[in-house]
């Protein structure tokens, strides 16, 4: 087995995989190894306490979920710091010393990339990645039976069977979290054994937790979920020591001193009777028992009660409850009066400096909160007045409100906040270069470690153009491939490329590239703007005609109008700007078969520009009263025919009205690309 055999050979094993992948098992499967009877075993939550120990004997030492959650997120300095030391001081030092680690892939790569010159010792040597061993279809169904096996086992009932009609449809499943979590609760599931668990495991879990709340009328089911949740979220340095619960008395001592008595009054009945007993009950369906403390199974057992109480207690859960229980927290039967007092908790918390911890909480991530979070600050002069400056107070690095919204790529925040009527000209670039920072650092976790460099962060501009993902992506490469309206990726691209040549920053062919693989939004402004900034030549290429004729053609056979109109632009401003590559093959696509389009001898003269203009007219007839029109006046700086500057404006118009144009799933980044990466 890859985890023993990497235990062995290096004292670290890092088990990394998306959440319910089996970690958290086969961690405790190995600490209840035959080899490892006899060693000392101590499960770990702090960096503090992994330096303040003193380990003499044979000891086991386990950390699960490393940097899962905002308290890890805080300090994933001093955790490198301090594995880096504890590795090369301790394990490297002594045979008897051994770490094994569980993490999420995400959260991982989240944290590696702070430390990316270093983390090749442990990734190389240490980690063992779920993707690299995928369970086959005969794996799956062993996990499954297993569970059952053991399930009924403990039941005293038959072994297991697995129907044809059942294997043939986990074989086709995709599970939105691990699969062995899935069959696990499929096992447990004393009643219903349905499918629907492997497809909608978070729902289950959800409805697992409520039945077994209602269906204990002491309430001891409810006080003791609201126990463990509170015991979750104790920072390991916390002064309170977690009592057991068969201390009826020190539980509710305890729980009080952590819950508002405002809270605990609506949350009835309670009761801190047999606590114990409930808990017993609910081992392996809903708890474990680890070092002879109760907790929830898993990360998304957690999650579910933390549901149950926010849409139980709604009001009193928002007002009362740590931010880091609502960062879990969905947007789901959400009334408007309830939003309205989300977004209250969510300014109060911003104002007190938690920025980073609540911008990243998944109510932000629906579209809809967040408008309605945008019209409050708008409408609150005084509160956009006391947020717009506000940095963060309760992370390690001291940046602004706008640069941590593109952080979570919450670009309508963004935009409100650049809508602010600032004092003066230096203050609205400043922000502006720290929302293109934080976009950057959105892609690049790394890049965030810039801003402890005092003298690069003086000259934020010249930073944010300098810096390039490992694929060569630049700022620029980002906002044109980003969820901007064109509008606002041109107005965008603008204000980069002056800041650009102040600086001396040149453009190449691929921002050409990037303009033409935008598969979702009309990029016409962009692309009219990219060729006159690069070097004369680089718009010329034949490929480009090429790979949009392949895209009009696309459209013919979707019968999708917006993705014909913006492509017939496309193709008529790379012609009219000189690209090569239209044959009289293409010339007949593009005029779709018309019998009088011109033989290709003169493409950039006057009438053969005015036939194109004819063209894409025929095409803007389709949509007279369709969408609103926005009306604007565009700079054309490349040479055009009248009649085709104004076929184009109207398209620029049109397409500016439908914020999500093309539906076609054949989208800009097809076949005809494959010679270049994405952008």
């Amino acid at each position: 087995m890859a985890c023993k055999r990497k235990l062995k050979n290096f004292g670290l094993a890092v088990l990394v995989g998306q959440q319910g992948s089996g970690k958290t098992s086969t961690a405790i499967h190995i600490m209840t190894d035959v080899n490892y009877m006899n060693w000392k075993k101590m499960n770990l939550t702090s960096w503090e306490d992994l330096l303040a120990f003193e380990f003499e004997d044979s000891t086991l030492i386990y950390i699960d979920n490393l940097f899962d959650g905002f308290l890890y997120y805080q300090h994933v300095d001093n955790w490198w710091d301090s594995l880096f030391y504890f590795y090369f001081e301790c394990i490297r030092q002594k045979s008897n010393i051994r770490l094994m680690i569980t993490a999420k892939e995400t959260e991982i790569e989240r944290a590696c990339a702070y430390f990316k010159e270093n983390i090749q010792i442990f990734s190389q040597a240490c980690f063992i990645r779920e993707y690299v061993y995928p369970l086959s279809n005969e794996e799956k169904i062993d996990i499954l039976k297993c569970h059952i096996k053991s399930v009924n086992s403990k039941n005293g009932t038959a072994s297991p069977f697995i129907s044809e009609k059942l294997t043939s449809e986990i074989k086709d499943i995709i599970c939105p979290i691990g699969f062995p979590l899935c069959a696990h609760m499929y096992a447990y599931e004393e009643k219903h054994r349905d499918i629907s668990i492997f497809r909608s495991p978070r729902t289950y879990v959800r409805n697992q937790i409520l039945q077994r709340i209602r269906g204990d009328d002491s309430g001891g089911v409810r006080t003791l979920f609201l126990f463990l949740i509170y015991c979750s979220s104790l920072a390991p340095s916390h002064s309170l020591e977690t009592p057991e619960l068969q201390y009826g008395g020190q539980c509710e001592s305890f729980l009080r001193n952590l819950c508002p008595d405002s809270f605990m009054e609506k949350v009835h009945p309670v009761s801190f009777q047999n606590l114990r007993e409930k808990a017993e009950e609910l081992i392996e369906t809903v708890l474990i028992r680890p070092n002879r403390t109760f907790q929830f199974k898993h990360q998304i057992y957690l999650e579910g009660a933390i549901d149950y109480f926010f849409r139980e207690y709604f009001n009193a859960f928002v007002e009362f409850f740590p931010l880091s229980f609502l960062r879990t927290c969905e947007m789901q039967d959400v009334s408007e009066e309830q939003i309205s007092k989300l977004i209250s908790r969510m300014e109060k918390e911003i104002v007190e400096g938690a920025i980073s911890e609540t911008l990243s909480c998944k109510i932000f991530e629906d579209s809809k909160f967040e408008k309605e979070f945008c019209n409050n600050i708008k409408e609150e002069k005084q509160m956009m007045h006391n947020i717009i400056f506000a940095t963060d107070g309760k992370s390690n690095y001291k940046l602004p409100l706008i640069f941590w919204a593109n952080k979570y790529n919450l670009f309508l925040l963004s935009k409100t906040l650049m809508n602010f009527p600032y004092e003066n000209y230096r203050e609205e670039h400043q922000q502006f270069f720290f929302a293109l920072f934080g976009e950057l650092c959105s892609y690049d976790e790394n890049f965030i470690k810039r801003a402890k460099q005092q003298q690069e962060m003086k000259d934020l501009p010249k930073l944010v153009l300098k810096l390039k993902l490992s694929d060569g992506k630049t700022v620029s490469h980002l906002i044109l491939s980003s969820k901007r309206s064109d509008n606002d990726a041109f107005q965008c691209l603008k204000r980069i490329l002056n800041e650009a040549q102040e600086h001396e920053t040149k453009l190449d062919k691929s921002i050409i590239d990037c303009v033409l693989k935008q598969n979702k939004y009309s990029r016409l402004q962009c692309l009219l703007h990219v060729l006159q900034n690069v070097h004369e030549n680089a718009g010329r290429d034949s490929h480009y005609i090429r790979v949009l004729v392949n895209e009009l053609k696309t459209a013919y056979t979707t019968k999708d109008s917006l993705l014909e109109l913006e492509v017939l632009c496309r193709i008529s401003i790379l012609v009219v700007h000189g690209a090569n590559g239209f044959t009289r093959k293409y010339l007949r696509i593009f005029f779709n078969d018309r019998k009088d389009y011109p033989i290709p001898i003169s493409l950039r003269k006057e009438r053969f520009q005015n036939l194109m203009a004819d063209r894409i007219n025929s095409c803007i007839q389709c949509f007279n009263g369709t969408f609103p029109i926005r009306k604007k006046t565009i700079s054309f700086e490349i040479e055009m025919a009248k009649p085709l500057e104004k076929a184009i404006e109207d398209s620029i118009a049109i397409l500016a009205g439908k914020e999500d144009p093309f539906s076609t799933q054949a989208t800009f980044s097809s076949n005809a690309h494959s010679r270049d990466s994405e952008c």
